[in-house]
């Protein structure tokens, strides 16, 4: 005889959150290093352009490929959401010898 126990089966949504800020983050930073580049923005006084193109080309879009890369991950490795009930919204199999714990514990 097989007892379930509770325990979330999904991924708390702050963790996608987290990731698509990154994607957001690298993506505008990339977008307005570029454009402060392009000379579409003017800034007063002096450039660093060296600094800046190392911005536009590298640094800001590997925060963009690093969020892309966490969203995918965490989306490939998310369990499915299945329900016996609406208090278990996503059972998991407890061990025989655990089974009597178990069944105390839900109580």
């Amino acid at each position: 005889m097989e007892i379930t126990r509770s325990v979330p089966a999904y991924r708390p949504l702050h963790q996608l959150d987290r990731s698509g800020f990154l994607v957001v983050y690298g993506s505008v930073y990339a977008s307005l290093s570029t454009a402060v580049l392009t000379g579409v923005i003017t800034v007063p006084g002096q450039v660093d352009r060296p600094g800046m193109l190392g911005h536009a080309a590298l640094w800001d879009p590997l925060f963009a490929v690093w969020g892309a890369t966490l969203v995918v991950g965490l989306w490939l490795t998310r369990t499915p959401h299945e329900s016996d009930s609406a208090d278990d919204p996503a059972p998991r199999s407890v061990p025989q010898g655990r089974a009597a714990d178990a069944q105390e514990h839900r109580r």
